[in-house]
C-alpha cells in the first residue's frame, strides 16, 4: 500500500516533469513561493535516507534565487548522523552553500534535473565542499528517481 506522502511526492514529480518553465515560475513567485518552497523543505527530514546518512554530519545552506526584490530565500539543512532538520534562520556555519533559481530547484527536488548537469551548465552554484554536494542527492529519497 502506498503511503499518502509517497503519492504526493510522485504527483509532485510528475507535475514538475510535465510543466513548462513558465508554469513552474508561477509556482515559485508571488504568494505561492513561500508555500511551495516551504513545503519541499519541510519534507526533506522525512525523505532523508537515514541509513545512508548515518555517518554524515553536515550543514548545507540553500539559496533559492528569484524572491521578491531580487533576493534569495535562504534555508539551512542540518544533517546529523541520520537525522535532518531544516530552518529558515541559519544558525550554523555551512559545509556547502548551494544557490540556484526557483525553477531549477523545483526540477532538482522532483528528480527531473540532476545537480551535476545544473552545475556544469552554470545554473547551480556551489560554495564550499563541492565533493560533499555531489553525494547529497544520495542521502534523500527523491520522487522522480524512484524514491
Amino acid at each position: 500500500m502506498t503511503r499518502p506522502s509517497e503519492l504526493v511526492a510522485r504527483t509532485f514529480a510528475r507535475t514538475v516533469a510535465r510543466s513548462s518553465d513558465e508554469r513552474l515560475r508561477s509556482y515559485v513567485s508571488g504568494w505561492r513561493r513561500r508555500l511551495v518552497l516551504g513545503g519541499i523543505f519541510r519534507q526533506m527530514p522525512r525523505r532523508l535516507n537515514r541509513k545512508q546518512a548515518k555517518q554524515v554530519e553536515a550543514v548545507v545552506d540553500w539559496k533559492i534565487n528569484g524572491a521578491a526584490g531580487g533576493d534569495a530565500d535562504h534555508y539551512q539543512l542540518q544533517i546529523d548522523h541520520g537525522k535532518c532538520r531544516v530552518t529558515r534562520k541559519p544558525t550554523e556555519s555551512p559545509r556547502a552553500t548551494i544557490q540556484l533559481d526557483g525553477v531549477d530547484f523545483l526540477r532538482l527536488a522532483a528528480g527531473v534535473a540532476e545537480g551535476p548537469q545544473l552545475f556544469m551548465t552554470g545554473k547551480l552554484r556551489i560554495e564550499g565542499d563541492v565533493m560533499f554536494t555531489a553525494q547529497l542527492a544520495s542521502l534523500f529519497r527523491i520522487p522522480g528517481q524512484g524514491g
